[in-house]
């Protein structure tokens, strides 16, 4: 068992402490789903025009895995990979519905994967560091004003903060600013505060970008209401 990123020994068993899990899948689930896929390949291509969609479901499974050879709490950690074939911009975690009518602390514990790769060309093509990096991403959404759906608020590893909204519009309705950066033993810190002036935001989806890199380990995330 892991506590703040150290073995402090004994098994991990009690599956009460438990948080929310993510939305992954076993290494071996992932390779039966995709074995299925292949099976019905020719029928899939005959017969859906949009088979491919299907197959990128499979490998979205494959992108999320559990990882039991370390931990920053409790006894294993996810494991998020760019999977040959399937390098998308964000690898989704959570889908959620949280209320942004108060200010809220995103709070991620990460560390790079011993087998992590990182490629000289990230997926944006773009040579700022923030799209080169490791961070987590807000999908918000607007129920009140669909207008305002689809702003992505994006919380780099490298404590910076980038706020994409639909159009490239912004109305100041969104902040968000880093509060806590620190190194915890062999894991990176990360706490970010984000506001909303328009009550009507909601957190949609919770997702990760690996940005350059090809696999990242998340020990820790969570979401604090009420944080001013």
């Amino acid at each position: 068992m892991y506590k703040n990123g150290v073995a402090s020994g004994g098994p991990w068993w009690n599956l009460s402490l438990q948080q929310y899990q993510p939305l992954w899948v076993s290494p071996e689930s992932a390779k039966i789903a995709d074995e299925t896929m292949m099976q019905i390949v020719p029928y899939a291509q005959a017969t859906y025009p949009n088979w491919g969609d299907v197959k990128a479901q499979v490998q979205r499974l494959e992108a999320l895995q559990s990882y039991d050879d370390d931990a920053y709490q409790g006894g294993s950690c996810l494991k998020l990979n760019n999977v040959d074939g399937f390098n998308p911009d964000f690898i989704r975690i959570f889908v959620c519905d949280f209320d942004l009518s108060l200010p809220v602390v995103i709070r991620y514990a990460y560390k790079l994967a011993p087998d992590n790769l990182i490629s000289p060309i990230s997926s944006s093509s773009s040579s700022d560091p923030i799209d080169q990096s490791f961070g987590m991403v807000l999908k918000l959404r607007c129920p009140l004003d669909a207008s305002k759906n689809g702003v992505e608020v994006f919380l780099s590893s490298e404590g910076r903060v980038d706020i994409d909204t639909p159009n490239n519009k912004s109305d100041g309705d969104i902040s968000a600013e880093p509060v806590v950066d620190r190194a915890v033993n062999s894991w990176i810190f990360k706490a970010f505060r984000v506001k909303s002036k328009n009550c009507g935001y909601q957190i949609g989806e919770i997702a990760a970008s690996l940005g350059s890199n090809s696999s990242v380990l998340l020990g820790f995330f969570a979401v604090e209401f009420g944080r001013a």
